[in-house]
Parts: C-alpha cells; sequence; structure tokens
C-alpha cells in the first residue's frame, strides 16, 4: 500500500522472477517447495491493483496447510504466524476492551507462537519466533509475557541492529526504560557499522532513526538530559535533505525531534536559540 505506482511494477516484476526460479528447482525440499508455493498467492500480476487485503489474506490461508503439514519447521511456523498478524498489522487487538480484534488473527497466531516456544526444540534460538512474538503483544494487555522474549532475542544476533533492538518495544510498555536506552544505544552502534558498510541514503535510513528515537525516550523517562540530548543529536543527524527525500513521509517528521528534549527538560532559553 506504501508503493508509489512507479514503485508497483518493478517490485511485482522481482518477486515473480525470484518465485519463477525457486519454481525451477528441482532439488527444493518439499516444505521449500510449499513455501514457494504458498508465497506466490500473495503477489498479484496486476500492478494496478490497489486493495492488498485479498493477497494478505490469500498468503495467509496458502500458509495454514504448510504449516499443518511442516508443523515442526520452525521456519514454516515464523512464516505462517507472519502472514496471519500481516493480515491485519497494527490491528491485532482491540486496544480499549483489551482483547483480540475479532477481525484478525491473532488467537490463531498465539497459538502458534506459543506452542513453538513450549514444545518445538530450538524455537528459543529461532530469531523470526521471538521477533513474531513480541510484535504479537506489544499492544495486548499483557506485554510482560514477551519480556523473556525480548531478553533472549536481544543478544541473539549481534551483527543486525534492528533485532538488538526489539525488544524494546516491550520493556517501554514494562516501564523498563534502562532497557530501552541501553539496548537502543548498543542498537545504534551496530547500525553505525552497517552505515559504514551500506551509506546512508537508504531504507534502512527508517530503524538507524528508530533506535536512536527509542533512545530518546527512554533517556525522557529517566530524566537523563545529557543522553537525551546525545540521542536526539545523533538523531537529527541521521536526517539530512537528501535523506528525508528518500521517504519523506516518515523522515521529515524526526528532524523535528530535538526540539521535543528541550520541552522536556524546560530548556526554555535554549530553545529560542534553535536555529529555525
Amino acid at each position: 500500500e506504501v508503493f508509489s505506482p512507479e514503485e508497483k511494477a518493478p517490485a511485482l516484476a522481482r518477486a515473480h522472477a525470484a518465485l519463477d526460479a525457486g519454481l525451477a528447482l528441482t532439488d527444493a525440499k518439499p516444505s521449500e517447495r510449499a513455501l514457494l508455493e504458498a508465497l506466490a498467492s500473495r503477489y498479484p500480476q496486476d500492478p494496478g491493483i490497489e486493495d492488498y487485503q485479498p493477497f494478505n489474506d490469500g498468503f495467509a490461508a496458502a500458509m495454514k496447510p504448510v504449516f499443518e503439514a511442516h508443523s515442526l519447521d520452525l521456519d514454516v511456523a515464523f512464516v505462517y504466524a507472519e502472514a496471519m498478524m500481516n493480515r491485519t498489522p497494527w490491528q491485532l487487538w482491540d486496544f480499549h476492551k483489551g482483547v483480540p480484534n475479532p477481525d484478525a488473527s491473532t488467537v490463531a497466531a498465539m497459538d502458534v507462537l506459543e506452542n513453538a516456544f513450549a514444545e518445538k526444540p530450538g524455537a528459543w534460538d529461532h530469531p523470526g519466533l521471538l521477533h513474531m512474538y513480541i510484535h504479537l503483544m506489544e499492544m495486548s494487555p499483557h506485554p510482560e509475557r514477551a519480556l523473556p522474549h525480548g531478553d533472549r532475542l536481544t543478544g541473539l544476533v549481534p551483527d543486525a541492529g534492528q533485532l538488538v533492538h526489539m525488544a524494546t518495544h516491550i520493556d517501554v510498555r514494562c516501564g523498563e526504560y534502562q532497557n530501552g536506552l541501553a539496548r537502543n544505544l548498543a542498537a545504534a552502534d551496530v547500525d553505525d557499522a552497517f552505515k559504514a558498510h551500506a551509506g546512508a541514503a537508504n531504507f534502512y535510513a527508517l530503524y538507524r532513526i528508530h533506535n536512536l528515537h527509542f533512545a530518546l525516550y527512554g533517556a525522557m523517562f529517566l530524566g537523563q538530559k545529557t543522553q537525551a540530548l546525545s540521542a536526539a543529536v545523533r538523531l537529527r543527524g541521521e536526517v539530512p535533505d537528501d535523506v528525508v527525500r528518500v521517504y519523506p513521509d516518515l523522515f521529515e517528521t524526526f528532524v523535528a525531534a530535538l526540539p521535543h528534549v528541550y520541552i522536556r527538560f524546560g530548556m526554555w532559553s535554549e530553545i529560542l536559540e534553535l536555529e529555525l
């Protein structure tokens, strides 16, 4: 839904080319072929289509028999849970009533994930399953149920800044603001290494910004003015004009992060000195 018309056609062409190449392999394992066949239902052929809900629903439906046939495969369990959750992204719960959204697959995804952690060897070492459970529970009435999953994920993939950060989606819901600060600063250090490798003006800039924004947020709740200002200055450095232009709908808002820290700590005379 967020792709421009100019982006959709090449993205879909790339997806279908990859699917065709995968389906042409004669030595794919049965679970791999089943995943490819299910994934084909996620991508329309016509780039002019604007309603992707039938394809998100279709992918989740196509993954159900794949999971039933390969229920011990942790990758399959992860993809199935993700497919169900992506039917209704950020709408898994009726937040005000504290119950699952009746139009979502929340309960089914929870069953798949919690069963994996309870019964399947290796599940607690699978970053995909841990990642999905954090997203599943962060807007639930019981985010604390995912605290151990966040603790496990934090050091599991140390070269992936987004995964070093992910536990803090639960930490901030549970008042663990020191983790929110420390883990996001650690993630920012990993991000700096990736930035040195891949450059700054790419879509991952969103995640570098996201991690510093989380660190800033945690520092403000802790009353740590120096840390909050430091994170805000680093954040502002990540959004020069050329980066903002990559995705202005999201990136431009972070240009305004620094004044919010000044407000939080009553730095009224310093605000007057900021350059417009």
